[in-house]
């Protein structure tokens, strides 16, 4: 479950370049329940998805300008297609992301 998150961020990897965005991808975090989050910071946002090997997600954005938190999801128990959709709506929300 976790290889999502590497397989998403390599299969996306043409728009976050052309988006200028930089991207982390985390070791495989924790015990008893393994987990991995992707960073991404640009556009004037902070943003982390963190996915567990259940296929529990959480989606997050924090503005840099005024620290506030602009995205929050949580999903439970995702299939991989689910994963790939809402890690694609975080993506389309941290580009089109203005700050007022």
């Amino acid at each position: 479950m976790l290889q999502e998150l590497e397989n998403w961020r390599n299969s996306k990897s043409k728009i976050l370049t052309i988006e200028n965005l930089k991207v982390v991808l985390s070791a495989q975090l924790g015990e008893p329940t393994k987990a991995q989050y992707i960073e991404i910071k640009g556009n004037g946002l902070i943003a982390r998805a963190t996915l567990w090997e259940n296929g529990n997600l959480v989606l997050k954005a924090v503005s840099c300008q005024s620290d506030k938190q602009v995205i929050l999801k949580h999903l439970n128990s995702c299939e991989a297609w689910q994963i790939d959709d809402e890690l694609n709506w975080w993506l389309s929300q941290i580009v089109i992301y203005e700050s007022s």
